[in-house]
Formats: structure tokens, C-alpha cells, sequence
């Protein structure tokens, strides 16, 4: 396989090299790879991995603020309705110890 160093053309590209990894280009088959010392890993493959995490996580924040807002909303329609109980029920505790001798 005859390879030569190749640009960096995608984010993830600029990622790879941060991380120490040197893109190549394959002159037979046109296939670009990501080299990490002897490892060589294919960047269509890690495209696909790198769009399904993205496509994951981007789907655990959209279920956290769905949460979040429920839980606001929730909180917000509930905490009226125990504030007035409890002081209905601290008027009747403090009005039954004044009528107590």
C-alpha cells in the first residue's frame, strides 16, 4: 500500500491530530486513514462512529431538558396548592393551641 500525508479536512480530522494522529491517503484506492503510530484506522469509519455519538448524545440532552422541564413545570403547578395547605394547617394547629387551657 503506497501512502503519502494528506490535509486535514474535517473536525474530527483537526481532533485526531490534537491527539497526536497523522492523516494519510491511500494512492491506490483513494481511502483517507487516520495513523496513530503503527495503527491505521479508516475515516469513513470513524465519520460513521463519530455522527452515531454525536446523534446519541444529542439525543440524551434533548431527553435531560424534556426532563428538567417536566420537572419545573410540575413543581411549579404543585407548589401553590402546598403552601396554602400548609398554612391552613399551621392557622388550625396555632387556633386549637390558643383554645386549649
Amino acid at each position: 500500500m503506497r501512502v503519502h500525508r494528506s490535509r486535514r479536512r474535517h473536525p474530527i480530522e483537526h481532533a485526531i491530530a490534537v491527539l497526536g494522529g497523522g492523516m494519510r491517503r491511500c494512492h491506490e484506492c483513494n481511502s483517507r486513514y487516520a495513523q496513530f503510530g503503527a495503527s491505521w484506522l479508516r475515516m469513513a469509519d470513524l465519520r460513521r462512529v463519530s455522527q452515531k455519538l454525536l446523534l446519541i448524545v444529542a439525543m440524551a440532552a434533548a431527553a435531560a431538558l424534556i426532563m428538567a422541564a417536566t420537572l419545573w413545570f410540575s413543581h411549579a403547578n404543585s407548589t401553590p396548592s402546598n403552601d396554602a395547605a400548609r398554612i391552613r394547617g399551621a392557622e388550625i394547629t396555632a387556633k386549637s393551641s390558643m383554645n386549649q387551657p
